[in-house]
């Protein structure tokens, strides 16, 4: 697969990146306890799952009702 990935992970990301898992969880706390890092997190929530409203299967079976119409 040649593409690349959308995001630069160092930049994009709202949080630390880690490379082992015994980082992982001191990382996730560090970001749980910065408000800096969270309205980060929310800005990248916004920009990139914004759309993300909890009714995509709703609307899916409304679509496919549509069409049975």
């Amino acid at each position: 697969y040649e593409r690349d990935f959308y995001l630069d992970f160092e930049h994009d990301l709202p949080g630390e990146t880690v490379n082992n898992a015994g980082l992982l969880l001191e990382a996730v706390r560090k970001s749980l306890s910065s408000k800096a890092k969270a309205a980060k997190l929310d800005e990248f929530k916004h920009k990139e799952v914004g759309a993300c409203d909890g009714h995509s299967t709703e609307r899916i079976a409304r679509l496919i009702e549509s069409y049975l119409k």
